[in-house]
């Protein structure tokens, strides 16, 4: 399982949102992907909830996909819930973040209506992307970040963005980030 590297810090607990339920233990980071690595509770299942930030429905994750310039893909956070309609818009993507990492790798993602892709406290979260399937989804990455315009987001988002960037997944992890 997946989260955001700043999410966090090594061996920690990883919750489930703001609860108090723990769903794993960070074992892995990378600082540039901004990716941390959790080796999962046994009660966790391949899932992403679907609707607010309290939502029981759950998608079932399938596998994962890399983030391909044109597609469309849907972010899940903690504070703002499941939102879609987020197409690639840049792949390769380098820079600082607010902690002074040097990201690279990074997709951005642009919410076409011009609404909420994510917002601050939505980090870490999954990044899917849809299949023929509704019930079935594809993992894309995590939220990192988000950039680019205000955008009022839903369920109490603050400093809500219409971009987000993400790591993006390569097809096979680089030696640097296997447990």
């Amino acid at each position: 399982m997946l989260t955001a590297a700043h999410c966090g810090n090594y061996h920690d607990p990883a919750l489930a949102g703001d609860g108090p339920d723990v769903i794993g233990f960070q074992a892995q980071t990378s600082t540039k992907r901004d990716s941390m690595i959790l080796r999962a509770a046994d009660s966790m299942q391949p899932r992403v909830y679907i609707g607010d930030p309290k939502a029981t429905y759950g998608a079932e994750v399938i596998g994962m996909t890399k983030l391909y310039f044109g597609n469309y893909f849907c972010t899940d956070g903690a504070k703002t819930g499941y939102h879609c309609g987020i197409q690639v818009t840049y792949t390769g993507m380098s820079g600082y973040n607010e902690h002074g990492w040097h990201l690279q790798h990074m997709a951005v993602g642009t919410q076409k209506d011009g609404g909420c892709a994510g917002a601050r406290g939505d980090s870490g979260g999954p990044i899917v992307v849809p299949t023929s399937q509704f019930s079935k989804k594809k993992a894309g990455g995590t939220i990192s970040g988000g950039i680019g315009p205000h955008a009022d987001c839903p369920y109490g988002g603050q400093d809500g963005r219409s971009k987000v960037f993400s790591h993006a997944l390569p097809m096979c992890w680089p030696s640097s980030m296997r447990p």
